[in-house]
């Protein structure tokens, strides 16, 4: 997978302008052996970081936390 020459350019959300902060370092090193980035502990690990940061977040509207709840509880992560 290469994120290379993706960009973002005026991005906006409801007509909303969003502003992006990317982890460009969430897939890490290659996995050994060419396993599956599924099956690799360190990808998981950072994957469930972000998704606890992502639940820390404040100021979202109720209806979009019971939302994100709901579906972060059933991830298969």
């Amino acid at each position: 997978m290469t994120f290379l020459g993706s960009r973002f350019e005026n991005f906006r959300i409801g007509g909303v302008p969003v502003e992006v902060e990317l982890d460009l370092e969430i897939c890490g090193a290659k996995p050994e052996g060419d396993r599956p980035y599924l099956e690799d502990t360190d990808f998981l690990d950072r994957v469930e970081r972000q998704l606890e940061h992502a639940a820390d977040t404040k100021g979202l509207p109720e209806t979009l936390e019971k939302q994100y709840d709901a579906k972060s509880t059933t991830s298969t992560i």
